[in-house]
């Protein structure tokens, strides 16, 4: 291999990882199980083998847990955004009235804290924004 090796690539690392192991290797009595894995590693690198594992099903399945999520949370994103508006349309400008306001006229809960604070209004505002570019 007179080629220079990028090994911060996928296939620089397998080659890395191929070489650190022939140098592993006993001269006088090779391992079967370290050959097995050379063999394994230089296969993948080659192309013959696929380099995902795990079960297929599993992975689409927490692919279309992801999108729900993310549909959702973007629902009540729009939910609160809407919420937010009808207060400023009262006359609250400020992220502190807007989430005492949100606390106590609304049922709207926050995702993960326990009741709306200046910083979480804030992070709405921001996130719709950047779901409506998107």
């Amino acid at each position: 291999m007179s080629e220079e090796v990028k090994t911060l690539t996928g296939q620089g690392k397998v080659i890395r990882s191929i070489c650190r192991r022939i140098l592993e290797l006993n001269d006088q009595a090779p391992d079967q199980a370290a050959i097995a894995a050379l063999k394994k590693l230089a296969a993948q690198l080659m192309g013959e083998l696929p380099t995902r594992r795990g079960n297929p099903a599993l992975g689409e399945a927490r692919k279309t847990g992801v999108q729900k999520t993310l549909a959702s949370r973007t629902a009540k994103r729009l939910e609160v955004k809407r919420a937010l508006d009808e207060l400023r349309a009262q006359g609250l400008y400020t992220n502190v009235q807007l989430a005492e306001a949100l606390n106590t006229q609304t049922e709207i809960k926050p995702f993960r804290a326990e009741k709306w604070s200046p910083e979480l209004v804030r992070a709405i505002d921001t996130y719709v924004e950047k779901d409506s570019e998107g």
